[in-house]
């Protein structure tokens, strides 16, 4: 059975109380209605008393509010004050004793006045107490003074006083006997019919003269029988009122109240009381209802109470599929509780360990051991062991160390059935020093396995917390008394000497050395150091217990005398142990503001260093007390695991004297070196051997972090943000390049340098806080950009659907000045920025980036959502025109008009997302966000480049001109007339000049000047625009052939206006001079083909 020691001592403390009252409730018995019996509830933790409203469990009974109560006698009254029993008889009676509580006024200093009198008739006093400046009790006529008796004002006292027929009386204060003799009105009796009053003396039918009462008093009862010493002390320990006089008890008095008195509840009596009702209602319940197993854990599970003479059953721990273990409650010595047998685990355990461990149950039960047998054990055990990974199932956790302590066991038995004797032929026995040195190392390596890290989750599952982990420090423990005896036998059997009778091993999350030694060796002695000086182990600096987390430990000189001169000592290292053994309570979830200190209590004291172990064992195996004193201690250095804000290192010793139920980490006898905490690791001194360690607060009140984090760009920011900045300039330089004069490329360019200006500031001046004008200028510069932005990607929406409504109606071209896109895309958003910035200036800014405040983070995204919209119901009122039209529009012309839209689409979805990210980046503070910025941003830089300069149709006829080795000229030269290039602006004169230019250059041509003029006049954009296609860019090398296709078209096109024949206009053209065709039908197809030759050239034009 497994009771925690604080649910033990408190049934100890019922059992004993109970048993007590029981004794005084045989002359005592309380009443009702004031007393009733309760009413028992099972809860799964405990029984519970309930009471009806107005009574409350006192751990006998349910008692009456009322009870608790306590009478006022006030000062400065001339009414006669006092409590008179009423409705009851004072029978006879030959011995008695009074108790009472009282609470003397100040003034009571001074006088003296009658506690408690019975008296009958006129003059005859029975029974009085009197106090105040002195002391006086008289029985039957008879006083006696009480000089020992005295009451200290303004503070409950309480007070006893006995008499018997023979004479013999005492008189207590507080539970302590003082004044006491025999003598007093020997042989008297005290009769019935009497007046028994308290505050003053009363005789039948008038009041005494004698002084009144001034102050509080309560509890007054009277027995028919003297009290003893210990019944008395136990009517002052008591707190719960379950004292019941049997002639009088305290609430016979509440109906006699006279004059200015009053009784008034909660008397507040107790100011503090140690008895735990509930566990008294436990033992209450318990013999109506029967007793029960008190909820426990075990084997990692938590037991439920359980009725005697029943089985409880659990689900196994970390386990799926049903499997249950089951424990039952048998009937203890006790009749208030059972005792829990033990549990059955059969289920819960793994298959091979359950197979492990009875092959070893199988071994013990052998008469003899051989040594195969434990060969064998070892080296199966460590291979099962090896083989497990992420083990979870706490109980199998349990099972690996109960394996370890049976083979310790086997080991145990091996070493004590051994002679330690040399055989004649030089054999010896085993274990040889040779096996010893093999055993300690096999279990060194099962222990390191069990600390790392395939049984973390196992380790974080058991329950209670460190319960596990105590039980194997006790196999330790063992393990080394086992490597101390077996020292001792090598040492007799001479295979070894002093110098030689050690052991050690350094694994990853344990080290161990034990060793044998003269008694006065052990003087100053440092270790690890002197493991290492007599090149006992081999520090593993890379993974090495010792090699990391410091651990040195200095023994005083330890000299005792006694006949054991040799004597053994270890040091054993676990470096990883102390997030084993917590030495603060679970992590609480708080719910109200009232219980937020318990948010923080899971922080406080934590161990946060390695656990460092020193022993002394006698030869035998048998552990020595070390007598340490504080002129002498033990002194140890450690390092702290974590060293990020703590505070409150204290050094500590493990304590667990009792039992692995109930351990605990105490301070008591260590202390830290002064001057030795420097934030990384501190000295400790300590008169305690065995476990020590450190504990911290995991926080600092006085903690300074420094400078807060704030926003730097990264690297992967940098490259994001040069690469899309290359690829717009690159645009740029291509527009410029060729001569780009478009609407749409101007709207290119002005997106490109909107999204340039915002990448160099956010990537250059985020982080220059240093100027503080200079950074909220900065700040102001990337919102409005990022707005501008926004606007100029829906002007590129505008602009869009301007070029797709000029391709489907050629006849009515519209204009949009750029002046409207200059208004949307720079001066809407400066005005807003403004704006925005002046009605916040204070709050604006944030305060550790060059950026605004991410409380007004709306101020950003608010306009630009804005933007976003529209942009999006124009592109797509412009995809439904594109989809509805497309077979208006020749082929190059859909082509462009597909290539714009793509890149509209794709730079309003790139824009969100790279911003979006670049706010995330200055908000969180991490690298992905960055990251991610850097791809979107080169994303969108690319796509611009591609769909907005590569594809553009501007740029793609200069490619083409090149292509055909023409000369570069202006873009007015070249075909641009189609709607979607046209500049906002077109001057009439500028083509006719150029073709003047052009065609003037040709000394041929000179006397045809007039017509072509002429010609040219007559021209309309769209003529001059159908030229130029059917020309391929030949018209300005040959004006000549010019001519002539332009006079053809400018005849076909007033020959379609006047309704004739296109056929007819076409013949007109080249045989004779224009004249009037014959009117056809509009509407009638056709197609002839012209061919023009140039005499200087071989090329061919056809006009459709």
């Amino acid at each position: 059975m497994k009771i925690s020691g604080i649910l033990q001592s408190a049934i100890l403390l019922t059992g004993f109380l109970v048993i007590s009252a029981e004794v005084q409730q045989s002359a005592t018995e309380c009443r009702v209605p004031y007393y009733l019996p309760p009413n028992c509830i099972n809860t799964p933790d405990l029984y519970i008393c309930q009471c009806t409203p107005g009574f409350m469990w006192n751990g006998h009974h349910c008692m009456a509010n009322s009870v608790n109560s306590k009478l006022v006698f006030p000062a400065g009254t001339k009414s006669e004050n006092y409590v008179q029993l009423v409705d009851k008889t004072f029978p006879d009676i030959r011995r008695f004793t009074v108790a009472l509580w009282v609470n003397f006024s100040s003034e009571m200093v001074n006088r003296t006045a009658t506690l408690v009198s019975y008296t009958k008739g006129k003059k005859k006093v029975q029974i009085r107490l009197t106090g105040g400046s002195s002391f006086r009790f008289t029985v039957a006529s008879s006083e006696v003074d009480l000089p020992s008796v005295s009451v200290v004002p303004k503070r409950w006292t309480h007070l006893a006083i006995t008499w018997a027929q023979n004479g013999s009386w005492a008189s207590y204060v507080n539970g302590e006997r003082r004044d006491s003799g025999v003598g007093l009105s020997v042989g008297g009796n005290i009769s019935t019919g009497g007046v028994l009053a308290i505050g003053s003396t009363v005789r039948r039918g008038n009041r005494s003269v004698h002084v009144n009462y001034i102050g509080d008093m309560g509890q007054v009862h009277v027995w028919d029988r003297p009290f003893n010493d210990e019944e008395v002390v136990g009517l002052y320990n008591d707190c719960t009122f379950s004292y019941c006089g049997n002639i009088v008890s305290w609430t016979d008095f509440r109906d006699g109240t006279r004059g200015a008195v009053k009784l008034l509840w909660h008397a507040n009596i107790f100011q503090y009381c140690g008895i735990d009702r509930e566990i008294f209602c436990d033992n209450y319940c318990s013999k109506t209802l029967g007793p029960k197993c008190e909820k426990d854990y075990e084997d990692n599970l938590k037991w439920p109470r359980t009725d005697v003479g029943t089985t409880a059953e659990q689900s196994c721990p970390s386990l799926k599929g049903g499997a249950r273990a089951s424990r039952p409650c048998l009937q203890s010595d006790s009749e208030l509780v059972g005792a829990w047998g033990p549990t059955n685990m059969s289920a819960c355990i793994s298959r091979h360990l359950k197979d492990l461990n009875d092959d070893i149950q199988l071994v013990i039960a052998l008469d003899g051991i051989e040594p195969s047998d434990i060969r064998y054990l070892v080296g199966n055990v460590t291979e099962t062991v090896n083989d497990m990974s992420k083990v979870t199932n706490p109980s199998d956790l349990a099972a690996c160390i109960e394996i370890i302590d049976l083979l310790v066991q086997i080991q145990s038995m091996a070493v004590s059935s051994n002679e330690w004797t040399e055989n004649e032929d030089g054999d010896v026995s085993y274990p040889s020093i040779s096996d010893t040195h093999q055993f300690v190392q096999d279990v060194g390596r099962l222990v390191d396995s069990l600390l790392d890290g395939p049984f973390d989750i196992a380790w974080n599952a058991t329950r209670p917390r460190g319960y596990e982990a105590i039980q194997l420090l006790e196999v330790l423990d063992r393990f080394v008394v086992l490597i101390v005896r077996s020292l001792s036998g090598h040492r007799i059997r001479r295979e070894t000497d002093l110098s030689t009778a050690l052991v050690a091993f350094d694994f990853t999350t344990i080290a161990l050395f034990v060793r044998l030694s003269e008694r006065s060796e052990i003087a100053n002695i440092t270790l690890p150091d002197k493991l290492i000086d007599h090149n006992t182990v081999v520090i593993n600096e890379r993974n090495g217990a010792l090699g990391k987390g410091g651990g040195t430990m200095t023994v005083p000189d330890y000299h005792q005398s006694g006949k054991h001169d040799i004597i053994g000592y270890s040091y054993v290292k676990l470096t990883s142990f102390y997030r084993l053994l917590p030495n603060h309570p679970e992590p609480v979830v708080v719910q109200f503001y009232r219980h937020r200190h318990l948010a923080f209590a899971h922080l406080e004291n934590n161990v946060n260093t390695a656990l460092l172990t020193f022993s002394v064992y006698k030869t035998t195996g048998e552990k020595e007390m070390v007598p340490l004193s504080a002129a002498e201690p033990l002194k140890y250095q450690v390092e702290f695991a974590d060293t990020f804000n703590i505070s409150n290192p204290t050094c500590v010793y493990l304590n667990k004297t009792n039992g692995p139920e109930d351990w605990s980490w105490s301070s008591e006898g260590c202390q830290m070196l002064p001057d030795s905490y420097d934030g990384e690791r501190v000295t400790c001194l300590c008169r305690q051997v065995g476990t020590v360690a450190v504990t911290t607060h995991m926080y600092d009140d006085n903690w300074d972090p420094g400078e807060p984090p704030r926003f730097f760009p990264k690297f992967p920011m940098y490259i994001g943000a040069v690469v899309s900045i290359f690829f717009f300039s690159l645009a740029l330089v291509g527009f410029f390049y060729f001569r780009c004069v478009s609407d749409t490329v101007a709207v290119h360019r002005n997106l490109a340098a909107a999204e340039i200006l915002s990448l160099l500031l956010f990537l250059i001046g985020t982080p220059r806080i240093q100027n503080e004008w200079a950074c909220r200028i900065i700040a102001m510069l990337i919102h409005f950009l990022f707005i501008s932005g926004f606007g100029w990607i829906c002007n590129e929406a505008f602009n869009l659907y301007v070029e797709v409504a000029n391709s489907i109606h050629s006849e009515h071209q519209q204009q949009r000045p750029m002046l409207r896109y200059y208004v949307i895309g720079w001066f809407a958003p400066a005005i807003l920025v403004a704006v925005l910035a002046a009605t916040n200036w204070q709050e604006y800014f944030a305060s550790n980036v060059c950026f605004m405040d991410l409380r007004f983070v709306w101020f950003m995204i608010g306009p630009a959502a804005g933007l976003w919209g529209i942009t999006m119901f124009v592109l797509i009122y412009t995809a439904k025109d594109v989809s509805e039209s497309s077979y208006f529009k020749d082929e190059k012309t859909n082509k462009v008009i597909t290539h714009h839209c793509k890149g509209c689409w794709i730079q309003i979805v790139l824009v969100v997302i790279t911003w979006s990210f670049a706010l995330l980046s200055v908000d969180m503070l991490s690298i992905i966000p960055q990251i991610l910025f850097a791809m979107f941003a080169i994303l969108q830089g690319a796509f611009f480049f591609t769909f907005f300069c590569c594809l553009n149709g501007e740029v793609t006829e200069a490619i083409n001109d090149y292509r055909m080795g023409m000369k570069q000229t202006s873009s007015l030269q070249r075909n641009t007339r189609y709607s979607i290039y046209r500049r906002y602006v077109p001057r009439p004169t500028t083509r006719r000049t150029l073709s003047n230019q052009s065609m003037g250059s040709s000394s041929a041509s000179a006397s045809q000047t007039p017509r072509r003029n002429s010609l040219i006049s007559e021209a309309t954009d769209e003529e001059d625009h159908e030229v130029d296609l059917q020309m391929g860019g030949a018209g300005r090398t040959n004006p000549s052939l010019r001519e002539q296709v332009l006079r053809s078209s400018v005849d076909k096109m007033k020959l379609m206006k006047r309704g004739g024949s296109a056929r007819g206009a076409e013949q007109s053209s080249i045989d004779d001079p224009p004249s009037t065709p014959e009117p056809e039908n509009k509407y009638r197809s056709f197609k002839e083909e012209v061919m023009y030759s140039d005499p200087s050239s071989d090329l061919a034009v056809t006009s459709v």
